[in-house]
C-alpha cells in the first residue's frame, strides 16, 4: 500500500478503518517477499531500504505492507506472503536483527488483501509502486521482466490486450509493426504511471534484446569479437587496432572517419601495402526495432555511399608507388537478417567496383552464408572456436 491510499482510507473512514483492516503480525508469520507475478523485479534496493529504515526509527511504521494469506503453520497460525512493501519488510527485519530485545521491531503492520487471479495482484502491485514513497518506483526493467513473464507464462485474469501476449514470440518476427503496438498497449495497462518515453523504451528493449526477432542485434563489442572469431577461421588478416565498428549512418562523419584517419596517422609515411595496415569497418544497424529487410538494405546503401564520398575527398592524396590513400580500406557487413529466404550467416565483404569504390549493388540483398566449410589446421581453443562457425 502506498501512502496516498493509506491517507485516503484514514481521511474517509478514520481510525476505525485502521482498527478493522490493519493489524500487527510477527515477522515470522511472513514466509516470503514475493507473491505470484511480482512487479518488483530488481529485488530490494539497499539504499532505499536504508531510507525507509531511518524513517521507521524516527516516526515508526506508518503505512502497512500488503500481504495475502497463503496457509497455516504447524500451530494453525495463518501465514502470509508480501504482495507490496518489500522495502518496509526488509527495513523492519534489519531493525529486529540489530535490536533483538526491542518489541517494536518484532512485528510489522499489515493489510491483508485477497486477489482473484494473477492479473488483480499484478495490477495492485503496479498501482502501489507508482509515483510516490514509501514504495520504490517501478523501473523500466521491472516492466521488461514482467512483460516477458506474461509472454512466456501468461497471466490469469488479465484483460484481452495483455492476455493475447501469451506465446506471442513469433509476432516479433512475423508482424513486427503490429506487435510494437500490442506491446505498448499492454505496458500502458500494466504500468499506467509510465510516460510515453518509458513505454517506448520498454517495448524497444523487449523487441530488440529480450525476444527472438526479425534481426540479430549487435553491440560494438559483441560484433567485433564475432568478426575476429570468424576472420580467424576464414584466414583473414587484420590489425585489431585498425578494426572499426559502425552502427548507424549518422556516426560515420563524426566518429568513424576520425578514427580511421587517426589510426593511419600513426605512420610517419605511407606504409608498404599490407592487409594488416588496412582500416577494416564492420558495419551493422542498431535502430532495427520495427524495421524490415528492405529498410536494412537501404540503410546499408546509405552508409556505403557516405563512406565512398569521404574516401573520395581531395584531402586524401595519391602517393607514387602506393596509390590513393583511403580512410576505409575494407567493409564487412555483420549478419542481421533471420528470415529463411534472406538469412545472413557469417560476415560479408563489400566488394569494390571498377572505380575503386565500394559497390552498393553487390551487397547480397538476398542473404549469404560465409561460414567456413572446414576447420583450418590449428589446435587447442582456436580449433574449438572455428568449429563453432561450421
Amino acid at each position: 500500500m502506498k501512502e496516498s491510499v493509506y491517507n485516503e482510507k484514514m481521511a474517509s473512514h478514520g481510525y476505525q478503518w485502521e482498527t478493522k483492516n490493519v493489524k500487527p503480525i510477527a515477522l515470522g508469520f511472513i514466509l516470503g517477499k514475493v507473491s505470484g507475478a511480482q512487479i518488483r523485479q530488481d529485488g530490494t534496493d539497499p539504499h532505499h531500504t536504508e531510507e525507509v529504515l531511518n524513517s521507521i526509527v524516527t516516526f515508526g511504521q506508518k503505512v502497512p505492507v500488503t500481504v495475502e494469506q497463503v496457509g497455516h503453520d504447524a500451530q494453525n497460525n495463518p501465514t502470509y506472503r508480501i504482495v507490496d512493501g518489500n522495502h518496509r519488510y526488509d527495513a523492519i527485519s534489519k531493525l529486529q536483527e540489530k535490536n533483538p530485545s526491542d518489541a517494536r521491531y518484532a512485528v510489522i503492520k499489515v493489510f491483508v488483501e485477497n486477489f482473484k487471479n494473477d492479473w488483480e495482484r499484478t495490477k495492485y502491485q503496479s498501482d502501489m509502486n507508482a509515483h510516490e514513497t514509501p514504495s520504490k518506483l517501478s523501473s523500466e526493467n521491472d516492466a521488461v521482466v514482467s512483460l516477458k513473464h506474461v509472454i512466456n507464462n501468461g497471466l490469469s485474469g488479465a484483460p484481452p490486450a495483455v492476455a493475447k501476449l501469451h506465446n506471442s514470440h513469433d509476432d516479433n518476427f512475423n508482424n513486427t509493426t503490429q506487435y510494437t503496438k500490442d506491446l505498448k498497449k499492454a505496458v500502458r495497462l500494466m504500468f499506467p504511471g509510465f510516460s510515453e518515453n518509458q513505454c517506448k523504451n520498454v517495448v524497444r528493449t523487449l523487441q530488440s534484446k529480450e525476444l527472438p526477432g526479425k534481426f540479430q542485434r549487435w553491440t560494438a563489442g559483441a560484433v567485433k569479437e564475432a568478426f575476429m572469431n570468424w576472420a580467424l577461421c576464414s584466414g583473414i588478416d587484420y590489425d585489431e587496432d585498425m578494426l572499426h565498428t559502425i552502427k548507424n549512418e549518422n556516426y560515420i562523419d563524426w566518429q568513424l572517419i576520425g578514427r580511421c584517419i587517426a589510426t593511419k596517422s600513426d605512420y610517419s609515411k605511407p606504409p608498404p601495402r599490407s592487409r594488416n595496415d588496412e582500416n577494416i569497418v564492420i558495419m551493422y544497424w542498431s535502430n532495427i526495432t520495427g524495421k524490415d529487410n528492405k529498410a536494412l538494405n537501404n540503410h546499408r546503401v546509405k552508409m556505403i555511399e557516405k563512406i565512398n564520398k569521404r574516401n573520395s575527398s581531395w584531402m586524401f592524396r595519391t602517393f607514387k608507388g602506393f596509390g590513393k590513400v583511403k580512410a576505409v580500406d575494407r567493409i564487412f557487413l555483420a549478419p542481421q537478417k533471420r528470415d529463411v529466404a534472406e538469412e545472413e550467416v557469417g560476415f560479408f565483404e563489400v566488394k569494390k567496383n571498377a572505380k575503386g569504390q565500394f559497390s552498393t549493388t553487390l551487397i547480397a540483398r538476398d542473404g549469404w552464408n560465409t561460414k567456413t566449410s572446414e576447420v583450418p589446421p590449428i589446435g587447442g581453443d582456436v580449433k574449438d572456436t572455428c568449429e563453432a562457425w561450421l
